[in-house]
């Protein structure tokens, strides 16, 4: 007797799996906060040593052979589902605040955390004084006359 070829779609049922699996596999990545615009736009950051190409081989790499995807299904996953850029935005320059407050944002332990936070305020306060130093300093610079 013939095997009854009617059973429905398999493939759609392993693809959400897949969608999935890339799913949990991005929000692995640590997100770049960012300082300027933080109200304003909901686009998250990734490192800018990071894309989709690598991110899609690392996931190939890491995933069991039957969750493997194409690069294409990968790149609608990440496109389709999340509003991540690949560096931080052109306003962030401050690369040891984005690193403190990463840190900050993942320390389970007290005691460490609340040094983390000490030293953001030190940085923080340090890199105020240089600014209001710089500004004092172009105010007393006379400016020579533009033609």
């Amino acid at each position: 007797m013939p095997k009854e070829g009617r059973g429905g779609d398999h493939k759609s049922h392993i693809k959400r799996d897949i969608k999935e699996n890339i799913k949990k596999f991005i929000k692995r990545f640590p997100i770049l906060e960012k300082h300027y615009c933080r109200g304003k736009l909901e686009r998250q950051y990734l490192s800018s040593d990071l894309n989709i190409a690598k991110m899609s081989s690392m996931y190939n790499k890491a995933c069991e052979p039957n969750m493997q995807c194409k690069r294409s299904f990968f790149r609608n996953v990440f496109n389709q589902n999340f509003n991540i850029g690949f560096s931080a935005p052109q306003v962030d320059v401050c690369f040891q605040c984005l690193e403190l407050k990463g840190k900050i944002k993942r320390e389970k332990d007290a005691s460490t955390k609340q040094n983390l936070i000490s030293q953001q305020k030190l940085h923080t306060s340090r890199a105020k004084a240089f600014f209001a130093h710089l500004r004092l300093k172009e105010k007393k610079t006379p400016r020579l006359n533009r033609i």
